[in-house]
């Protein structure tokens, strides 16, 4: 009997052990491939800015990840994740203490995208240095606050609100601070134009130098979504863990193909055209739109779900527009403005209750309504206050905004030894050309 007892225990440890040993593997993966959501950025900003400014929109998404590494290494992980108080945790800074490295490293991967989030909304005109600021007091100060706040044990919120990829925590808190750094910022040159009679401003949209290289960091961006939404549960190897997981893979992809048509036809209606740009600000705006709910939906709501936030993205665009605030990515509006919509509207009312949820249109209660608007607020409030003042006191330093003709000629040239594309060979292939022009290769005879 005992024997046969000391065998069902190694038995059972075997098994938690090599339960434990999935999860861990799942989440390391996850973690990996949403690091690549780092080159989708910075694929996506790079098309979609002007030529002259390549160079300096790929250094800087390189060093979000760098200066991101340092600054959660040694504050954010601990205010986010440290023992503490409701507000912040007060441990574990520079990881003393801590053992669960894999938690870490999948964490910062989330902390790191919060930052890249505001490259695009300041692209073509922030100072070098100031972005190395911002990116550094973002990722380990303003972001971790208000994680802990919903998703540590000891946060005041962890109760009652529901977060689950961060569609408040990461895209609210990036896509708010992106608001505040291109309003504070000011709009690019020629960006806007005053009309001197009406004394209103007049969109002059610059249009993006390489939608190729926008579409290919938006099919990266999609990829990156799956182990982005599908890990933050971080347990694979559970009772329905895989069947949670599958469901949330598929409401993801459901929700970006649902924003993408809602908005390719809507840039049809109000456009006039097939617009390739709306396609890609309509898949990523869908799939964040279902980051705080997707545990909680059916893909058929996630349909419901990804179109409407594709739709608050757009409208919020245009207000944008309308004040004068030039974010040449749409970053604040997409990030901000769909985050909030899935977090309040996706888990205050379309939460199904046999998924764990308490959405309002099924329970007939307001509570969780409440608690999720509540958080949508706290999380706007947090990360605009606390944004605005440290761009502020950049600009009245002087240091946040490139000068007129560093932001004319181009940052690549100003800032960092030349062009990003070498256009001698395109030189000297139109001088060829020109040369034998009358020639049989250039007249296409084969």
């Amino acid at each position: 009997m005992t024997n046969c007892t000391a065998t069902y225990q190694t038995e059972q440890i075997d098994l938690k052990t090599l339960a434990d040993a999935v999860n861990a593997l799942w989440i390391m993966l996850a973690g990996v491939l949403c690091f690549l959501l780092q080159a989708g950025f910075g694929l996506l900003e790079v098309g979609s800015v002007r030529a002259k400014n390549s160079q300096n929109i790929m250094i800087k998404n390189l060093l979000d990840a760098c200066v991101g590494a340092f600054a959660y290494f040694a504050f954010g992980y601990g205010l986010a994740y440290g023992d503490g108080n409701q507000v912040f945790g007060f441990s574990k800074f520079f990881l003393v203490g801590e053992t669960d490295f894999v938690g870490f490293f999948f964490q910062f991967v989330f902390a790191s995208s919060t930052a890249t989030i505001v490259s695009g909304a300041v692209a073509e005109r922030c100072r070098f240095r100031a972005y190395l600021i911002y990116s550094f007091v973002l990722t380990g100060f303003i972001y971790p606050v208000g994680t802990h706040w919903v998703w540590s044990p000891d946060g005041f919120l962890a109760a009652h609100v529901s977060d689950f990829a961060g569609g408040g925590a990461v895209h609210m808190v990036g896509g708010i601070a992106a608001l505040s750094g291109a309003w504070i910022l000011g709009p690019r040159i020629g960006r806007f134009e005053k009309e001197e009679t009406t004394g209103k401003w007049i969109s002059k949209p610059i249009p993006p130098h390489n939608q190729t290289l926008a579409a290919l960091g938006a099919f990266i961006l999609w990829t990156g979504f799956f182990p982005f939404n599908g890990a933050s549960g971080l347990n694979i190897a559970t009772p329905g863990g895989v069947t949670q997981t599958g469901r949330i893979l598929v409401v993801t992809v459901m929700a970006g193909a649902s924003g993408g048509i809602t908005l390719l036809c809507t840039g049809k209606v109000h456009l006039g055209r097939w617009d390739l740009s709306m396609v890609i600000n309509g898949i990523l705006s869908g799939m964040v739109s279902v980051c705080s709910c997707c545990n909680v939906i059916h893909p058929a709501i996630g349909i419901v779900v990804g179109c409407g936030g594709s739709l608050v993205f757009y409208a919020m665009s245009l207000v944008e527009e309308k004040f004068g605030i030039d974010d040449p990515l749409g970053a604040s509006s997409l990030h901000g403005g769909s985050g909030a919509f899935g977090l309040i509207v996706g888990v205050g009312l379309l939460g199904d209750p046999l998924l764990g949820g308490e959405g309002l249109f099924y329970t007939g209660s307001f509570t969780k309504f409440l608690w999720q608007l509540l958080a949508g607020s706290l999380f706007f409030a947090w990360s605009f206050g606390t944004c605005s003042i440290m761009f502020y006191a950049m600009k009245k330093g002087g240091i946040f905004r490139v000068s007129k003709d560093s932001e004319i000629i181009g940052m690549d040239t100003h800032h960092h030894g030349g062009a990003a594309y070498d256009m001698s060979s395109i030189n000297d292939g139109k001088q060829l050309e020109m040369k034998n022009k009358n020639s049989w290769l250039v007249k296409g005879s084969f």
